[in-house]
C-alpha cells in the first residue's frame, strides 16, 4: 500500500539521499533495519514519517529536503568556481560550453511495483527543454511514443535520453546541457504510474550549482535536492494506491 502526504515523500527522499552521506551510519543501520530485501512499501512509508529520524536534515520554503552538502562551490555573484580561469578573471568562454548538472536519482527497493508487489526496472527519460509549458501540459502518453512525443513538445524540445533503472540503484552522472535548454524534465515510464506524480521539472540555472536529486518510489517520482517547479496540487495528499 502506498498512502502518504506530500511531506512523507520530502522525508523518504532525503532517506534516500542519506544513504550515500559519510557519517550517515544511523540512517543506514535504521534503513537496513527497517527494509530487509523487498518489503511493502507502508514498511518504508512509516520510517519516513518519523520526524525525530528526519530532524538532522534541513528544509527549504518548500519543504523539501536540501543537504547542506549538495550545494555547489560558486563564485561571489552565484556563478559557479568553473567559470573562473586560474588568474581569478571569469572565462569568457565559460558561457558557451554546456552546463553541468549532477544528477541522482536513487531507485528504492520497491521500484515500479507490479500488481503482486514485485519490483520491476524503470525506464526514466530525461529532457532537456527550451520552455516548459509543453512539457508540464503533455498527458502521460505522449512519452510513450516518440512521434507523439515530438509532435507535442515542438520546438521546446533540445535532447531526451533513456536510462533504465533497477530496483536499488543509485544513478549518478554529470548531465551536460545545451545553453538553448533552460529547463530539465524527468519522467519515470511506470507500469502503474500515480495520477501528476510521474513527472519532475527543474530550471537549469539553479539545478546547475544545486544538483538534482530524486527519488523513483514504487509508482511516483520525488524531489529531493534542486529547485523542483510546483506542480498542481502539490499540497493535497496522495491517498491513492498505485493503480493494478
Amino acid at each position: 500500500m502506498l498512502k502518504a502526504n506530500l511531506k512523507n515523500w520530502q522525508v523518504f527522499a532525503g532517506l534516500l539521499t542519506a544513504l550515500t552521506v559519510p557519517g550517515c551510519g544511523g540512517l543506514s543501520n535504521l534503513w537496513s533495519s527497517t527494509v530487509s530485501g523487498v518489503q511493502t512499501a507502508d514498511n518504508v512509508i512509516g520510517l519516513a514519517s518519523q520526524p525525530q529520524q528526519a530532524a538532522q536534515w534541513a528544509v527549504n520554503s518548500s519543504g523539501a529536503y536540501v543537504p547542506s552538502y549538495a550545494v555547489a562551490p560558486t563564485l561571489a555573484g552565484g556563478l559557479p568556481l568553473a567559470a573562473r580561469l586560474p588568474n581569478g578573471e571569469i572565462d569568457p568562454d565559460y558561457f558557451k560550453r554546456p552546463r553541468v548538472i549532477n544528477l541522482n536519482i536513487h531507485a528504492s527497493p520497491y521500484l515500479n511495483l507490479d500488481s503482486a508487489g514485485r519490483p520491476l526496472a524503470l525506464v526514466a527519460k530525461i529532457y532537456k527543454l527550451k520552455q516548459p509549458a509543453s512539457f508540464q501540459q503533455a498527458t502521460y502518453d505522449t512519452f510513450l511514443d516518440p512521434q507523439k512525443e515530438q509532435a507535442v513538445l515542438g520546438g521546446d524540445l533540445v535532447e531526451v535520453k533513456e536510462i533504465t533503472l533497477v530496483p536499488g540503484q543509485k544513478h549518478h552522472a554529470d548531465e551536460k546541457v545545451d545553453r538553448a535548454a533552460d529547463y530539465i524534465g524527468i519522467v519515470g515510464l511506470f507500469r502503474a504510474p500515480a495520477q501528476g506524480y510521474w513527472r519532475v521539472t527543474f530550471p537549469v540555472q539553479p539545478a546547475e550549482k544545486t544538483g538534482i536529486t530524486i527519488g523513483a518510489l514504487a509508482c511516483t517520482l520525488v524531489a529531493g535536492v534542486g529547485p523542483v517547479m510546483a506542480r498542481e496540487n502539490e499540497e493535497v495528499s496522495i491517498t491513492q494506491d498505485c493503480k493494478s
